[in-house]
């Protein structure tokens, strides 16, 4: 009865009427004989207001309308817009980009502040934009933040946040995460009884530092958009709190006295202000509800989530201004205001959607069989709602021209796609808008939550860059880059290293070298026995494991057994190579005679008109291009060897030992860094020509050639760094890390080859024909040594403890930068141990052919036993694989 008396209601009169929907709502309740309780109440007055929206609902918006808000949100934008075009924000390497307007950021963060009382947490859900930068920017102004992952809270506190301003949220939280929250000090809302259980295990008695709550599902109903609703009946979210819920409930807070808060969320977007307040009384509710059944003010701290909404229509007034939350909170739940609790709340979307857009290049347009498709450059790989749920998320755009001028004139049906691979990546279908070229920008609006924060790997596209912006308060726009535009390489690494799967066992390629067995036993206990007690520098590798060197040393039986090199000449080219640290070449030196001549020093920094003949006239050039650069180059790599060349002819290399400290030999060894070093000087065109303009000063020229010649190890590490750091701000990427690492010891490689050379000349015959073997596993070995300090280096793995010293090193989290005095921290404890290696591999090469003749007959016996040595690790393979 009750029900047919509510379908057949004259809510028509009741919309017209005065006073607040809820006592609106108790009249009709009592007029159906419907017991008027809170639920009950609140559900009636939301349906109420939709019928409100329903009764007085406009015409649709006309063609007129539509095209003065394409109007007023384009003009909106448009300075942004131009200026972004002139300062080159977009180019072909980065043809789409976001941007966030920090004067709307803030302006709306001010209206939050002065709607609410000052004591209020007010925290920012990291989800909606987790923009660092921008971030950063919200904890002046007196916010929190609002995190759902270890991660997110390690994001929070990295940016200074103070723990108790960091709440944490999440249906699904592990006993390591809960633990770390504690830990930390956050503010932790739990959202089940296992959770409970978990803290309850962890604090074992103690009193917790963090505050911790519980979430309960008020059981206030849903709002229009389902998926972002979550206090429905079926919700994941929290402990529903009904009738039959009530008593259990009572007794978690009973049994836990650490429980001191309340957390409701209703939803976000598509709930209307009256939901949002219904979730908030019932929560209120709640919490005196518990503090009068057990006696004592225990719930000290009430969270009413965020959830409101705003208007996708790009246009800068939002759907609803915080102050009037605010009055409908006052109106309906006064203990928020009291000072009796605690409050937070957890807003989102509407403090970061309209502060954001995103620009994009029109790269293609499509006409044919009547299809009118603009491609873009950013589709479901950012926004994900918008493609699958166009009519639930839906946005609005302007297009611009190529100059930045909002384009005018007839609006026309068009779809704007994306430009994944797969059909549904369409951003709008069917949108009004003047008609759009390729060429042209499009400007997706109100992108600034819930789109910069989900960008996905699907087809691996990049992540386009993130520059802030604002107004100096002349009319002049600044632009501030948050983040830069993800290189392919990070993108790639998402995937994966490029490696083959390794699989446990001993015939294993990747784990267990089949030639192995061929050096023999004592030459490797002796090695790692001389490792363990190594230089200082040596104990504190850390970058080489127990299988790197097993690897290594598995690159040189083959010299152990066939060839049979003197012990005395590995022992000399060992001193040549410990003792490898040639000192610069004088000013006063034949090359900077050479420097001085073909590119002397000017003060003129006029670029070329045109392009001059190689090395001729270059001391007339104040400026080199591409062409005149590498001639110089060249010229300066044939100067540099045939000093190099005199400097080695001019007195005979002692049979016995090589005065490493001899001022001559120093020179040789220097003219030889110095050719290898102008060898790698080639690309170094494009990292000084920064600007792009296909030339660079003679003053950049000389200054690239003398630092060869003059700088010491560490300055010229300076140097490789600075000309990488092409921002200039003191971080170089791991792909440039890498590089710069790969350049530097690949000239010390080669440097240490033509001593090799050098050194081998004065060989006995018998001697000699091993050479090309020595530098071939000389090679080897420091490839190895590349490889992983390539690896390792950049990683900046901590020091391990002696006694896992020879383990495989953990995991480690990935580094994209990485600053000048980090690398040199990293390389004091590397390049020693460079110097020594050589010397505890051919010991081990000497060791090994000492036994090898005392306890091994022939070549066939040692050859037998190996093959034993391996049928026995076979079976034991399937043995071990039967029983895994």
């Amino acid at each position: 009865m009750a029900s047919q008396a509510l379908f057949s209601f004259n809510f028509s009169e009741h919309v017209r009427g005065e006073g607040s929907w809820h006592d609106v709502a108790t009249k009709i309740c009592k007029q159906v004989a419907v017991d008027p309780n809170m639920t009950v109440r609140d559900l009636v007055a939301l349906h109420l207001e939709d019928v409100a929206a329903r009764v007085r609902q406009t015409e649709p918006v006309g063609m007129d309308n539509q095209h003065d808000q394409y109007v007023e949100r384009g003009h909106g934008v448009q300075a942004v817009v131009q200026e972004a075009l002139a300062r080159h924000v977009l180019h072909d390497a980065n043809p789409v980009v976001d941007l966030f307007s920090m004067d709307a950021f803030v302006a709306r963060l001010s209206s939050l502040k002065e709607a609410f009382p000052p004591a209020w947490l007010h925290a920012l859900a990291i989800k909606a934009n987790p923009l660092s930068g921008i971030l950063a920017a919200a904890k002046p102004l007196g916010m929190g933040l609002e995190t759902a992952s270890v991660a997110e809270a390690r994001h929070a506190l990295n940016l200074g946040y103070a723990p108790r301003t960091v709440i944490v949220d999440s249906p699904c939280k592990t006993t390591e995460d809960l633990k770390f929250f504690l830990q930390q000090g956050c503010y932790l809302n739990l959202d089940n009884v296992d959770e409970i259980h978990k803290v309850h295990a962890l604090l074992a008695g103690a009193v917790p530092d963090a505050l911790i709550g519980l979430r309960i599902n008020p059981v206030v109903g849903g709002g229009a958009i389902a998926a972002s609703s979550t206090a429905t009946v079926s919700s994941k979210f929290g402990i529903p709190w009904t009738a039959d819920t009530d008593a259990d409930l009572i007794a978690l807070y009973r049994d836990h006295a650490w429980l001191q808060g309340v957390h409701v969320h209703v939803g976000s977007q598509g709930c209307p202000l009256t939901l949002l307040v219904a979730g908030a009384h019932r929560a209120v509710a709640f919490a005196k509800q518990i503090n009068q059944t057990l006696g004592r003010r225990q719930v000290k701290v009430v969270d009413i989530g965020g959830g409101v909404p705003t208007a996708y229509n790009g246009l800068a007034k939002e759907a609803v201004e915080f102050s009037e939350y605010a009055t409908l909170l006052l109106a309906s739940v006064p203990e928020l205001f009291s000072g009796e609790f605690r409050v937070v709340t957890e807003f989102g979307r509407s403090v970061f959607a309209k502060a954001g857009i995103t620009l994009s290049l029109v790269e293609t347009v499509k006409h044919m069989n009547g299809q009118n498709i603009a491609v873009v450059h950013c589709g479901a790989n950012q926004f994900l709602r918008p493609v699958y749920l166009p009519k639930t998320w839906p946005h609005v755009f302007s297009v611009f021209n190529a100059h930045g001028a909002l384009k005018s004139g007839n609006m026309v049906a068009q779809d704007i796609a994306g430009p994944l691979c797969f059909s549904g990546d369409v951003l709008a279908r069917g949108v009004l808008l003047p008609q759009i070229e390729a060429g042209d920008y499009v400007v997706m609006h109100d992108t600034g939550a819930y789109n910069m924060a989900m960008y996905s790997k699907f087809n691996s596209i990049p992540a386009p860059a993130v520059y802030a912006y604002r107004s100096d308060g002349n009319c002049a726009i600044q632009f501030s880059l948050v983040r830069g535009r993800e290189t392919v390489a990070e993108t790639l690494a998402f995937w994966g290293p490029p490696r083959p799967l390794e699989w446990p066992g001993f015939l294993n390629q990747q784990n267990s070298q089949l030639k192995m067995w061929r050096v023999p036993r004592r030459a490797l206990v002796t090695a790692v026995a001389n490792a363990k007690t190594g230089s200082i520098h040596a104990g504190q590798r850390r970058s080489i494991s127990l299988g790197a060197l097993r690897s290594s040393f598995s690159t040189f039986p083959h010299t152990v057994i066939d060839d049979q090199l003197d012990i005395k000449a590995l022992t000399n080219v060992n001193a040549i190579v410990a003792a490898f640290e040639p000192s610069p070449l004088p000013s006063d030196n034949a090359f900077h005679r050479w420097v001085d001549e073909h590119v002397p020093a000017t003060s003129s920094d006029k670029p070329l008109t045109k392009v001059s003949s190689p090395v001729k006239d270059m001391k007339q050039s104040s400026d080199f291009m591409q062409e005149e650069f590498d001639a110089v180059v060249a010229e300066a790599i044939t100067t540099l060897a045939t000093l190099e060349a005199t400097a080695w002819d001019s007195d005979a290399i002692s049979d016995q030992y090589v005065d490493v400290s001899d001022a001559k030999y120093q020179q040789r060894i220097a003219y030889a860094l110095v050719k290898y070093k102008c060898k790698d000087a080639a690309r170094y065109f494009t990292l000084l020509d920064k600007d792009r303009q296909g030339v660079i000063s003679a003053g950049k020229l000389r200054d690239l050639l003398l630092v060869y010649a003059q700088a010491a190890p560490d300055e010229w590490l300076s140097h490789n760094f600075d000309v990488l750091d092409s921002d200039g701000d003191g971080l170089v990427s791991e792909a440039e890390m890498q590089q710069l690492l790969l350049n530097i010891l690949g000239v010390q490689k080669s440097v240490l080859k033509d001593l090799l050379e050098q050194h081998t000349k004065h060989w006995t015959a018998k001697h000699s024909k091993q050479f090309s073997k020595l530098v071939l596993e000389f090679e080897t070995t420091l490839k190895v040594s590349e490889k992983i300090r390539c690896t390792w280096h950049f990683a900046g793995v901590p020091p391990i403890p002696e006694e896992d010293k020879f383990k495989d090193p953990p995991p480690v989290p990935p580094r994209y930068t990485m600053s000048l005095d980090e690398l040199r921290t990293s390389l004091a404890d590397e390049f020693p141990e460079f110097q020594t290696m050589l010397p505890k591999y051919t010991q081990a090469i000497v060791d090994g052919r000492r036994e090898f003749y005392e306890s091994r007959n022939s070549k066939r016996t040692n050859y037998l036993r190996g093959v034993s040595f391996l049928t026995f690790c076979g079976v034991v393979d399937y043995i071990l694989t039967l029983y895994a």
